[in-house]
């Protein structure tokens, strides 16, 4: 799925909800005089979003000329309208949002370790639907749910039987338990990266390379304001760039990846240590071995992260995981690899930042997502009936 960050053109649904819930309730007339449309036009999308539960009708105090009171309409505020779920290694996260696009209901709690991914998912969609519950919002009418998971989530993705990922099918059977609409299902990291261009570190910037620092590696690309995922949605798999003279075997069935050596387990193996913690520990104590096998590594990424810039020459380059949040030095270290590995004749003016958003944000992108391309997963849907 591909995601344009230019600001869309809201539809007339968006700009009705947007208006009722700046402003007191409001008669068809008012809002055909505030919106600039028709009776006939405004009739049909008050028509959805009173179906679709965005929008209450009232009876006025107003007399219209036949003697009978005037019909007003307001936003149903505490309607959910989408869902965002995101599952990381660190956290699992989810949202509700009404039709406005205000956030109603956000909840994130820690991983469980190991992770089971659909059940992290179901846990995650019970909790909104109790803390919902607890505050009066209707959960009754959502309409879209959008869903990121930290493994491969691509088109043609056919996990084996035994595999511990989860089936596209898997998810839409939890998803279904509890809500009925169009389905999104992308990667974490690129409903971070996602999050991130919209309203983080990224904000402004036309052209991005995502890349995420965990316990694998991943990243996500921005070019000329477009998220893509390419043909099969497989973009960004860096942490399987090869690395020269590395040698170690890789999960995903060659050796040598970036991963086996930048990965958080990674480089708690190689540092000795059990624990990120433990890792960060070392680094303030500016341990000498940490340290050198820590820019080693840095360095390696910073090389791929050249590699991809060399190709796409993006203005922005946002480092984001668990790693640069317990060590923030590892962000000179990656841009110290990256100005190796660049053209030094040429001025390639790319930044270097941390990201700024958490997962409640990448939830959040994850509801945006599915609610702005809706009809695009619909037709997928139909297509592969």
């Amino acid at each position: 799925m591909d995601y344009d960050l230019h600001a869309a053109v809201p539809s007339l649904e968006d700009q009705i909800t947007s208006y009722l819930g700046e402003n007191p309730p409001a008669s068809r007339a008012e809002l055909c005089e505030a919106l600039g449309v028709s009776r006939t036009t405004l009739g049909r999308a008050i028509t959805k979003l009173i179906d679709a539960h965005a929008v209450i009708s009232l009876k006025g105090d107003e007399k219209t000329g036949a003697g009978r009171p005037s019909t007003l309409f307001t936003s149903a505020r505490s309607c959910a309208y989408s869902v965002g779920i995101v599952i990381s290694r660190a956290s699992f996260a989810g949202v509700l949002l009404n039709r406005g696009g205000d956030v109603l209901i956000a909840q994130s709690i820690p991983a469980t370790h190991p992770i089971n991914y659909l059940e992290a998912l179901d846990a995650t969609g019970a909790l909104l639907l109790e803390r919902a519950r607890t505050r009066g919002i209707i959960t009754d009418y959502v309409r879209t749910i959008g869903v990121g998971l930290p493994v491969p989530m691509g088109s043609n993705v056919s996990h084996p039987p035994h595999s511990p990922y989860p089936s596209r099918e898997s998810i839409t059977e939890i998803i279904s338990r509890r809500w009925k609409g169009n389905i999104l299902i992308d990667t974490t990291a690129r409903l971070c990266a996602l999050s991130e261009a919209l309203w983080g570190a990224g904000q402004g910037y036309p052209s991005i390379l995502y890349v995420r620092l965990s316990n694998g590696i991943g990243a996500s690309l921005v070019v000329s304001y477009h998220l893509s995922g390419g043909e099969l949605g497989f973009t960004g798999e860096l942490g399987h760039m090869r690395v020269p003279d590395v040698h170690t075997p890789c999960a995903c069935g060659k050796e040598g990846c970036l991963e086996t050596l930048a990965s958080i387990p990674a480089l708690c193996a190689q540092c000795d240590v059990s624990s990120l913690s433990e890792l960060a520990r070392k680094v303030s104590n500016q341990d000498s071995r940490t340290l050198s096998i820590l820019e080693h590594a840095m360095e390696a990424v910073g090389a791929c992260c050249a590699n991809a810039a060399l190709l796409i020459n993006p203005r922005a380059i946002i480092v984001a995981g668990e790693l640069p949040e317990a060590i923030p030095e590892v962000s000179d270290m990656l841009a110290h690899g990256l100005e190796r590995e660049l053209i030094p004749a040429m001025k390639w003016n790319i930044d270097v930042v941390r990201a700024e958003l958490g997962p409640l944000a990448a939830a959040q992108a994850a509801a945006y997502a599915a609610t702005t391309t809706a009809s695009s997963i619909k037709k997928e849907n139909e297509g592969t009936r």
